[in-house]
């Protein structure tokens, strides 16, 4: 299991490689690839996987797959002004194959009793909800969900568990905050398996989980070439104010200062 590579090549070279090592050739990606300096061989990595390979979308998958993008009715406006442009670029990056191959991901998938979502269920629930005043088919550009923070009471995941239990699911994988965790709460396991690119737990090793029905999960963490993704973030003409902080919170793994 991994998740937000966010563009990170060399982060997820070493992840991959860690994963071949522990002798696993089945992968599940949660979603927040394309959303990087480097899609277009982030992407290139996934679809040359040998073995099994299950994916879902993340926030930037969502935004990358608006068909009409140009048409965003909200692109002007001071808060949403950065979206055409910086999801423009990413789209650009990514050949036409690469594109129907990320654009096919479902939201969700069952496995083994398990469900792999990007967020979190009661996230996924609301993901295509109308807001007042955008057209549906805009929804999924301004959608960020709240994903389950590793400080969470039992009383907290309640929500999410009742989800889980209807379904049927004893255990639940997400990513979406960068911070890797497990707990089970009444017999339903929540694993956040952290991030393969942007770690924001303190530690700037990359992360992934080896799972192996039905509740052992093993969060492992992996070393890479920092100064290479670094090297990367510099020479990227990726647009956005927020490219200028991926190297601080590449080494930090800590969001960026500005954001504290």
């Amino acid at each position: 299991m991994i998740s937000d590579v966010h563009g990170n090549l060399p982060a997820l070279r070493s992840t991959l490689e860690d994963i071949r090592a522990d002798g696993l050739d089945r992968l599940c990606f949660l979603g927040d690839i394309v959303n990087g300096v480097s899609p277009r061989e982030c992407v290139a990595e996934l679809m040359d996987w040998q073995g099994e390979l299950v994916c879902v979308k993340g926030n930037a998958e969502d935004m990358v797959c608006v068909r009409r993008l140009t048409d965003f009715p909200w692109r002007n406006d001071q808060r949403w002004n950065w979206v055409v442009p910086k999801v423009a670029w990413w789209r650009e990056q990514l050949s036409p194959e690469q594109r129907a191959f990320v654009c096919r991901w479902p939201d969700r998938h069952a496995l083994n009793g398990g469900l792999a979502v990007h967020h979190s269920p009661v996230d996924d629930a609301h993901r295509s909800k109308s807001i007042e005043g955008l057209p549906d088919e805009f929804v999924r550009l301004v959608f960020h969900g709240e994903g389950i923070p590793g400080d969470e009471t039992e009383e907290q995941f309640r929500e999410n568990l009742l989800l889980l239990k209807e379904e049927g699911f004893d255990s639940c994988f997400f990513g979406h905050t960068h911070q890797p965790w497990t707990i089970t709460v009444h017999g339903v396991m929540f694993c956040n398996v952290g991030s393969a690119g942007m770690p924001l737990d303190g530690d700037p090793r990359a992360s992934w989980v080896a799972w192996r029905a039905p509740h052992r999960a093993k969060i492992h963490r992996v070393d890479y070439d920092l100064e290479d993704a670094i090297a990367r973030i510099a020479r990227s003409d990726m647009p956005g104010a927020e490219r200028d902080s991926y190297a601080e919170m590449f080494q930090r793994a800590r969001h960026h200062s500005g954001l504290e």
